[in-house]
């Protein structure tokens, strides 16, 4: 399930792009009704190969190459219906029923040893789909999500975002903390709430994340999120310029974590 669920922590773990401007040099349109049609990992070029775009991000220019993409296309009312994932190479369908979302997946003709499969998920009272393995809070946050029990997922709520974040597994705790800029709103749509919950109400600035093993051994880093806007004033890159450190808590490298989104509002 979490194939279907958890798209843009490629969002655990995706991130960004740039134009040096400031939040407050952009328009703030309104995202009730924007909608999140295109997600991107991305990565800067540093083996002189011909990027796809440069970026400038404070001065620094940063040459830049897609890696993976999520497509998303909703019905009239603005619910998500089909989801193509490129680097898996599967589509995923959703069909919705009273009280239930129908799901589908259909792995491209090429994809080796892989079948069509569908699953019928019955809604809870607010909407979502809340099960042993997923539960969300009485404003719609989901606070506790597993992968088959084989690792469990905690999140701390507060003001409307996700402020800490605990992955369990064998051996193996990871911590997230967040921090948001209060003054400015998420304008990244989500594009699955029925699985995935309600976004965070503010636009994410930092993120510290720390993995400690049963060995003692472990790593640790800090990222700082800057955004790049397009004409219209909706997020159209976010970079995140990470530094990490080893268990002796001592600077080992640098790198950029780049997410590219295509937003439309009707």
């Amino acid at each position: 399930m979490k194939l279907f669920t958890q798209s843009c922590l490629l969002v655990a773990s995706f991130i960004l792009l740039f134009i040096s401007c400031t939040v407050q040099d952009h328009l703030q349109p309104s995202t009730s009704n924007c909608l999140l049609v295109k997600v991107s990992e991305q990565y800067q070029v540093l083996d002189g190969s011909n990027p796809e775009e440069i970026l400038e991000i404070e001065g620094q220019k940063i040459p830049i190459k897609t890696t993976s993409s999520l497509f998303y296309k909703y019905d009239q009312q603005g619910r998500m219906i089909e989801q193509y994932d490129d680097r898996h190479k599967f589509t995923f369908l959703y069909e919705y029923l009273p009280n239930a979302v129908k799901w589908t997946s259909i792995p491209d003709p090429d994809v080796p040893y892989s079948m069509s499969a569908t699953n019928i998920f019955n809604l809870d009272s607010q909407g979502f789909f809340s099960s042993a393995l997923s539960k969300f809070d009485s404003e719609g946050y989901q606070i506790y999500y597993s992968d088959a029990y084989l690792w469990h997922l905690y999140k701390t709520i507060m003001d409307g975002n996700v402020t800490k974040s605990v992955r369990t597994e064998s051996g193996t705790e990871q911590t997230y903390e967040y921090e948001y800029d209060l003054t400015q709103l998420n304008k990244i749509p989500n594009p699955n709430p029925i699985f995935d919950g309600k976004g965070n109400r503010n636009l994410l600035i930092k993120e510290k994340f720390n993995i400690g093993k049963s060995s003692g051994t472990g790593y640790s880093s800090i990222t700082d999120y800057k955004y790049v806007y397009d004409q219209n004033g909706q997020i159209k890159n976010r970079v995140g310029f990470r530094k990490l450190y080893n268990s002796a808590n001592e600077l080992t490298s640098t790198d950029l974590v780049i997410t590219g989104y295509k937003i439309t509002c009707p």
